[in-house]
């Protein structure tokens, strides 16, 4: 639930306000918003961080994928050379 109060254009004819042309804009945040916008910034932190990690896991596996795949080849060649297959 998003608890934070916008202007809302109603009328053509009203206009938005900002900070600066009005002063009621300019009051301080309750604690309980500040606390909400904390708790977002760390959620959201921790999805980031979460993503983050989901990728370069990805990648290493990805590297290992390719490694093993190497190893397999380089095998097989010395498999074969040994019987006299070249």
């Amino acid at each position: 639930m998003n608890r934070f109060k916008v202007p809302m254009q109603t009328k053509s004819k009203d206009k938005f306000v900002d900070a600066q042309s009005e002063p009621l804009l300019t009051i301080p945040k309750m604690k309980e918003e500040h606390e909400e916008l904390d708790n977002l910034n760390e959620t959201f932190s921790k999805r980031l961080d979460k993503e983050n990690k989901i990728s370069s896991l990805l990648e290493e596996m990805k590297k290992n994928i390719e490694d093993k795949d190497k190893i397999n080849e380089i095998e097989k060649k010395i498999f074969w050379t040994t019987l006299g297959f070249d």
